[in-house]
């Protein structure tokens, strides 16, 4: 997990070129391509929710699903987000919370440097989301996401209310609503239990297309590995093999390109897993969507292996995409992997 401090919160500096909420996501999406992050769930809570909106807008395949809670940046008429700018803090907590005594703070007991901060955060937020908290152009802009989307709202919001939320919600296509009872602003403090459950339930249920393929060997696994091992790193075993360029170690973090046999299409992949002997991963990203192979070796009592090709398509147009593409990418896998076995019985037999 992942949680940033936005530039001017906690005590930190904002750039003056750094004022709104698009800048942020755009910030945002930038840092997943400098991480080089796949398969990423964003959730973002109040201008969290609307900094996650605007990811979602830019398209980047990193991104997976996004989840939004309790969610601001989006104008419904006749339910406007309070302005908690002319409120006291006093009266923002009644708002937040369906039970707000017991999350009541004064701001007067604090040490100075706290308030200070607490003073910064403010500012920042006013600057990041304008005196209204919100963006005309953005619910009319939501029906271009085309991310997994699920809507989280807390039934006792009075900052933004349900109604508010059920309008985010029915913005954006195909989006889960969810409500949490008893609950107000902030799920993540006030009824942790109750997000964490949807939250999971969500990432659980996102589609995927598997295939899985398995066969047995009398080469024992250091030979297959081995064999993976060149495959992997450049040695073509067929003339009808892809091209393949390693670009670093045969570890875990690795870039690799691969160019199928007669195409021009060049595919980035990045090593997830390298065990010797017992599994390798790689994980590439093909229109959007994250495609994953995962060889696994289990040595078998007569001192062969038995080896499985797992692979997988995740990502937000899987369930449409995948049955499309994945028969197209896997119907070789029975040949490649007597290739694998050819070329690791050769190396056993010193050929």
């Amino acid at each position: 997990m992942i949680v940033p401090t936005h530039p001017g919160f906690g005590g930190t500096p904002r750039p003056e070129a750094l004022s709104t909420v698009r800048g942020l996501a755009a910030l945002y999406v930038a840092l997943l391509d400098d991480l080089g992050l796949t398969d990423v769930t964003i959730v973002g809570n109040s201008i969290g929710g609307w900094i996650a909106s605007e990811m979602a807008l830019i398209g980047s395949a990193r991104i997976a699903r996004v989840v939004l809670v309790n969610a601001t940046g989006v104008d419904v008429p006749g339910h406007p987000v309070a302005d908690v700018f002319s409120l006291t803090l006093d009266e923002v907590m009644q708002l937040s919370y369906h039970a707000p005594d017991a999350f009541r703070v004064d701001l007067s007991t604090l040490p100075p440097a706290a308030q200070q901060v607490a003073a910064s955060n403010r500012a920042a937020l006013a600057v990041y989301g304008g005196p209204a908290s919100t963006d005309p152009t953005l619910l009319a802009r939501l029906a271009k996401a085309d991310l997994a989307t699920m809507v989280v709202w807390g039934d006792s919001d009075q900052i933004v209310d349900l109604e508010y939320g059920r309008a985010y919600a029915a913005a954006i296509p195909e989006a889960r609503f969810e409500v949490l009872p008893e609950t107000g602003h902030l799920p993540q403090i006030e009824s942790p239990h109750q997000l964490i459950a949807v939250l999971d339930s969500f990432v659980a249920a996102s589609p995927a297309w598997s295939h899985s393929y398995t066969a047995t060997t009398s080469v024992a696994p250091p030979a297959i590995w081995a064999t993976l091992r060149d495959l992997y790193t450049g040695t073509k075993l067929t003339e009808h093999g892809d091209t393949i360029q390693i670009h670093g170690p045969f570890a875990a973090g690795t870039r690799m390109t691969a160019v199928p046999f007669e195409s021009d299409i060049v595919i980035e992949c990045v090593f997830i897993e390298v065990v010797e002997d017992t599994s390798l991963v790689f994980r590439s990203e093909f229109n959007g969507l994250m495609i994953t192979s995962h060889f696994t070796l289990v040595p078998l009592p007569d001192g062969g292996t038995r080896i499985t090709h797992d692979f997988t398509i995740e990502g937000p147009r899987a369930e449409k995409l995948g049955p499309v593409i994945g028969p197209r990418i896997t119907e070789d896998h029975p040949d490649a992997m007597n290739d694998v076995i050819v070329a690791a019985t050769a190396r056993k037999d010193g050929h």
